[in-house]
This record gives C-alpha cells, structure tokens and sequence, in this order.
C-alpha cells in the first residue's frame, strides 16, 4: 500500500543535506519525493527554502504559494513567502503574508521581526516599531528585535535610545557582528570616535572579512585625521568586496588629501565603473580635477553629479566655484537665485570662500558659514556644555589660526589684536599651523 506521507527519516536527509551546505543535492532529493507525495505541503516549502539558497527566488515564491494552496493554515510557509517577497523589494505584498502568518499563530516571534522589518522598509517605521516590540513581548531575550529597534531608533535620530537597544542586544548575543558594526555609527554620529573604533574593532574580530566595518573604521580615523590607517582600512574593505564603491570613492578622498592625485583619480574611476549613477564619486572626481586645475574635466564631472542628484552636498557652490575657474557665466543669475533659495532653507549647498566670489551679502555669508561649520564640525557629545564663568575679571579672547606666520591672514589682522582695551580683555592667540620662525 502506497504511503500518503513521506517517512521522517527521508525529510532529515534532506534537512541534513541542506544544513551542510548541500543545497542542491538537498533540491534533487525533495523534488524526486514530491513526485510521489504531489499533495505535501512540507515538501513545497523545504523546496522552496533551497531555491532560495541559490538564488532562484520567483521558483521560491511559487513553491511557498504551493504549499499554501495544499494546506492554508500554514504559518511557516506564509513566514518564508513573506519574506522571500521582502528580498524581491515586494514589501506590500510581503506584509499581507507576514500578517497572515502571525493570524494562523499568534506567537510567532520571527512573523513580527520580519513584518517590522518590511514595515520599515516602506517607511512605516512607527509601526516597525509596534511589531518589534510585539516580538519582544513574546520572547523578551529576542536580540534580533532589539538590534531592528535599535535600526528604527538610529533612523529616527534617537542616537542615544539605538545604543540603548544595540547594547541590549549584545548583552544577550556578544557576537552580534551587525549591531557591533551599527552601534559604532552611532557613536561615531555621536562624536565618540574612541568608542566606535572599539566597537568596529569588535566587530572585525568577530569577522575579520566584514567589508562595512573596515570602511567604517576608515571613515573614523580619517576625522581624526590618522589618513594612512584610513588607507588600510578602505584597502581592507576592499579586499574583502571587490566591488566596494563606496571604499573606493572614500579612498580616493583620502588620497586627494594625501595630495596623491594620481591614485585619487583612479580610485574614483575605479567607484563609477562599478557603480555608474554614483554621483558622490563623479563629485569626488571633479574635486581632483580642480585641484589638478583641469577645470574643463572637473565641470564635466561636476554636471553629471549634479545631474544624478541635485542635492548633494556643497555641489552646487563646487559647480559655481570652478565656473569661475572658467570664466563661464551662463546661467549664473538663476543658479545663484537657487544658491540663496536654498541657503534659506539651510541647505548645505556652498562653502564659506567659495561665497566669497560669488555675493557680496554680508549676512547671507555669516549663514553659510554657520551652516558649514555646523555640517564640518558638529556639536561633541563627548565634552561638557561650557557654561557662564564669572569668576574672571576680565573677559578672555581666543583666536584660532593656521596662519599666524608670514600670510594675509598675519598682516591683515596684527593690527586688531594690538589695539584690544586690556584694562576689559586678556587676548590669546592658539595656532595650529606650521611654526615657520619667520619675522610675523
């Protein structure tokens, strides 16, 4: 007599198959079953889990709609739909199987991480949250859900609630690679370099081949202005991807400050040719063009940037800038009435000397330099507030400078501070540049 199920040993071969890495051996074996069991769902499903494995999604999303066809109430094939159709960018779609998951069994941990998880990619991050927490409810030690939390809370701007979540999430699973990797963006967001680089740090030593974490790491030693251990760093990243744009273009800012504009320029060539539409990189190119003083190139480049997003940062003032270069004055009325809209707006769309050039307004200035100053050196968590001191009879002046040697700077501004009252003021200049001896 002909069996109506197959035996649970032959579903462990398959399982076992597929635990080793066998996918397809595991493939072959559960499609000669379902030819003879053609009404299992569990063998749809199993199948569906390997065509996945290999990349073959839409068979995935037949074989689950399969197994829902020969038995409805399944929760786990619904789970896998869902989330194969997340994958596939069908996060509508995705939802409606996720929900349908978790009404067959309302305990379904994993159904409500994963229809958070396609929520938030829709934008619905409020209601990710409801559903990351639903999961939490259920099982409270869920890392997984408190890394996604931690994920929507980052996105929110909430910095200080993701390390909250990210260090829940480690606290249960030390070897957490991702929420290692994520909360160092945050704390590097943060201002806390020292603690990010510990945290990628901790990362990498979980995986040494982690591609994100390496170019993370470069990211902070180049704020902290370690450009060589950055160079390390983005040629990790790259070691690992190959075909890593983002560590490409970020290695090639690097060696633009390096003033290396050879390895620069190929480095950013190297990010368009894998990623074509990357406008930061053909961004990126035009600033070695410039440096170069190739402005012909340098505005190509700029142009295209521009024309793949109109919003990348200070491009608009890059493009004005080299115009200049050019002495190419077409267009320039309405792209400076674009200029000032947008500076309005507190848009980062010009550097402060490159204004200059450009409008003699001395308020419209004063807001794009606070408005850089805020982008290029934003307010540290790290220190505390600097507070009202009355102690002081007099009041105390700092002046910063790179260039309090033989420069404009020097000359221009000697004057000002000789005629300082110091009856009310005690005067200090700090400088940060080159200790040139010379007479100034």
């Amino acid at each position: 007599m002909k069996k109506l199920h197959p035996q649970q040993a032959e579903i462990n071969s398959i399982i076992s198959l597929y635990s080793n890495g066998r996918i397809q051996e595991a493939l072959d074996s559960v499609e000669v079953l379902i030819k003879d069991y053609p009404n299992e769902a569990l063998l749809f499903n199993i199948r569906g889990v390997c065509y996945k494995s290999i990349g073959q999604s839409d068979a995935a999303v037949k074989s689950y709609e399969r197994a829902i066809k020969l038995k409805s109430n399944y929760s786990e094939a619904y789970n896998n739909l869902g989330f194969t159709l997340h994958e596939l960018g069908q996060n509508d779609v995705a939802v409606k199987s996720y929900e349908k998951a978790i009404a067959i069994k309302p305990d379904y941990v994993q159904a409500f991480n994963n229809l958070g998880n396609a929520l938030k990619e829709l934008g619905k991050l409020k209601e990710a949250l409801k559903s990351y927490e639903q999961a939490l409810t259920i099982n409270p030690n869920y890392f997984e859900a408190l890394y996604n939390i931690g994920n929507v809370f980052k996105e929110l701007g909430q910095l200080e609630d993701a390390i909250i979540k990210y260090e829940q999430a480690l606290a249960i699973e030390s070897g957490y690679v991702y929420a290692w990797n994520n909360l160092g963006t945050v704390l590097q967001e943060l201002g806390q370099l020292d603690a990010a680089i510990t945290s990628y740090e901790k990362a990498l030593a979980l995986k040494p081949n982690f591609s994100e974490a390496h170019n993370n790491l470069g990211v902070v030693f180049v704020q902290l202005g370690q450009l060589d251990a950055a160079v390390k760093s983005y040629d990790k990243a790259i070691a690992a991807k190959p075909d890593y744009a983002e560590a490409y273009n970020n290695l090639g800012i690097v060696f633009l400050q390096l003033n290396k504009y050879d390895d620069s320029v190929k480095s950013c060539e190297r990010a368009i040719a894998i990623k074509p539409n990357f406008a930061q990189a053909y961004g990126n190119h035009g600033n070695v063009m410039r440096r170069l003083r190739r402005f012909d190139e340098a505005q190509v480049s700029y142009e295209v940037a521009f024309d793949l997003n109109h919003d990348l940062i200070f491009l608009l003032g890059d493009i004005l800038h080299n115009k200049m270069h050019l002495c190419v004055w077409d267009d320039l009325s309405s792209q400076l009435e674009d200029l000032q809209a947008q500076n309005n707006n507190a848009n980062r769309v010009i550097e402060p000397f490159q204004l200059q050039t450009l409008i003699d307004d001395p308020a419209l200035q004063k807001n794009v330099s606070t408005i850089y100053a805020k982008d290029k050196f934003p307010k540290s968590n790290v220190l505390p507030e600097i507070k009202h001191y009355s102690k002081h009879q007099k009041i105390r002046i700092g002046y910063f400078s790179p260039d309090f040697r033989e420069h404009p700077v020097a000359t221009l501004t000697a004057n000002l501070y000789e005629v300082h009252n110091r009856e009310l003021f005690e005067i200090y200049a700090f400088s940060y540049g080159p200790d040139t001896q010379d007479e100034m």
